[in-house]
């Protein structure tokens, strides 16, 4: 492209695989909705010894001349394009000037560059027909509230089920079988029906997960309320405080969980021998906005809880190891969660809010 000499005429030369461009399309000189804006890019008209420059209909010499752009006038240019050459360059303006818009020959002009991309970057101006850059991204105000369900909590930590082994039918395994639905028979008669359906999955070998009526296990097993209750107050709070510290003009997002906690059942009701010993999860997300035109942030609090547990028998009773052993029964996962429970505040209150905070399902 153009470069300034000292003591001279600014002298602009071109790479000779550029002067190629100097046959310019018709679509090229068309003025379309597409084009770059009309930018102030503090190029001057010069060298004209005071006649100005012919603002043309196009970038060529022959051309009709829509106006004339005096010497020392800064026009308004949209884009740059090549044509006529005129002295040593071929690179023509889009410039609006006067209400008209047309080209003026760079040659008669004050810029200095060498290149297209220097051309770009020290005046702003984009080629004719080039994609304007995409605007800038808005500034993030932070994650937005969260919706829908909660996550389910990993179960990567639990040893799987083992699979159903290779059948077999020795007299002990049939003995172990008649016991096991002696078994079946007690928890029937004592009305232990969620344990009578889990011991009759894990004797039809079928190994499928299973779920259970979560509500009804939490409402009947207070004290598993309570330290779900308790794993709720305590990791939300932590969460809180962290997001309660960010910066008051963008929203904060702070995930939290229990981790699995173990948990046994208490004898000897239905969800003793259904369960006896498993695990629970409680997980969530604490939100806060950004500050509103009343001075406070919006809070939410999601959460959910989650069971899980392997029905398996570790020791010989009426049989059940020797069943799964033999391929008689399989082993199996029961699990279940709760849905998903929202809770909003203002960070005038959450702290208290989420100190008292009822765990809900």
């Amino acid at each position: 492209m153009k470069h300034s000499t000292t003591g001279q005429r600014p002298v602009r030369t071109f790479a000779a695989t550029t002067l190629t461009a100097i046959l310019v399309t018709t679509s090229v000189l068309a003025v379309t909705s597409s084009e770059a804006e009309a930018i102030a890019t503090g190029i001057r008209i010069s060298g004209t010894g005071g006649d100005g420059v012919r603002l043309r209909s196009a970038p060529n010499t022959s051309s009709g001349s829509l106006a004339i752009i005096p010497e020392g006038a800064s026009p308004d240019i949209h884009c740059f394009t090549y044509g006529t050459m005129v002295g040593n360059v071929n690179v023509w303006f889009k410039a609006t000037y006067a209400g008209k818009t047309g080209f003026f020959a760079s040659y008669y002009d004050n810029s200095s560059y060498r290149n297209e991309a220097e051309l770009t970057a020290k005046y702003k101006v984009p080629k004719c027909g080039a994609a304007a850059p995409a605007p800038a991204p808005p500034p993030s105000n932070g994650p937005t509230r969260p919706t829908g369900e909660v996550g389910l909590a990993n179960r990567g930590t639990f040893k799987p089920p083992r699979p159903r082994q290779a059948i077999s039918s020795s007299a002990a395994v049939v003995a172990a079988r008649a016991s096991f639905n002696s078994y079946i028979a007690v928890l029937d008669r004592a009305n232990h029906h969620n344990a009578e359906s889990l011991a009759r999955h894990y004797l039809s070998a079928a190994g499928s997960e299973r779920g259970f009526p979560i509500g009804d296990l939490i409402w009947h097993e207070r004290p598993l309320w309570g330290a779900m209750e308790w794993q709720l107050r305590h990791n939300a709070m932590a969460a809180y405080k962290s997001v309660a510290s960010s910066s008051s003009d963008k929203a904060a997002l702070a995930s939290f969980t229990s981790g699995w906690v173990p948990y046994s059942a208490g004898c000897c009701d239905d969800w003793y021998w259904s369960l006896h010993s498993f695990s629970f999860a409680v997980r969530g997300d604490v939100w806060i906005g950004p500050r509103n035109a009343s001075g406070f942030r919006q809070v939410q609090v999601r959460y959910r809880a989650a069971i899980y547990d392997k029905y398996d028998f570790n020791s010989e009773p009426r049989g059940a190891r020797l069943l799964a052993d033999k391929g008689q029964a399989a082993e199996f996962v029961v699990s279940q969660h709760t849905r998903t429970v929202y809770s909003s505040t203002t960070d005038a209150s959450a702290q208290a809010k989420i100190g008292s905070m009822p765990f809900e399902w």
